[in-house]
């Protein structure tokens, strides 16, 4: 499947009781080609997308990215705070994965980004990212790829700067 902009595979902010508004202002950095739904940091005050392991996170940029090296437009963006439930797909190395097998709660996880899809990092727990806080399972009770996580207060940007 094809990445297109705000893919439904890419994270999503699920925090019960607060309404989340987007921070404007913000400009893309040169030479990016980031979708929207896909999460970000910001270099020199600019939008950038987050590659595997990132060390910074400072939301989900809600509007793609255009890839030029002037004129760079306004990204809108979502912050991600650590209180924030971050609902998002687990994998190993790309390959979506059951996240009730392969993540334990409680546990720290890295990022993976492939082809525009960003993911928990169920074999990376020695750059970490996201605590894991439980799967999420189907209706019927079958094991599925989504999983509450947390961003970590030392990667989130938004605490930072």
């Amino acid at each position: 499947m094809a990445i297109t902009s705000n893919d439904p595979r890419n994270p999503k902010l699920s925090t019960p009781n607060e309404m989340r508004h987007p921070v404007y202002g913000i400009l893309e950095a040169d030479s990016q080609s980031f979708k929207a739904g896909e999460l970000v940091y910001l270099s020199s005050g600019a939008a950038t997308v987050c590659a595997s392991d990132a060390t910074k996170v400072y939301g989900i940029a809600l509007k793609d990215a255009t890839n030029v090296t002037s004129g760079n437009i306004e990204i809108p963006i979502l912050p991600i705070y650590p209180q924030d439930d971050l609902i998002m797909q687990v994998s190993s190395g790309g390959t979506v994965e059951a996240a009730n097998t392969t993540c334990t709660p409680g546990t720290n996880y890295g990022l993976v980004v492939s082809s525009n899809h960003h993911t928990v990092d169920s074999a990376e727990t020695s750059t970490e990212v996201f605590h894991f806080e439980r799967e999420l399972l189907k209706a019927d009770g079958s094991a599925d790829y989504w999983a509450v996580v947390h961003l970590l207060a030392t990667v989130a940007q938004t605490l930072i700067e």
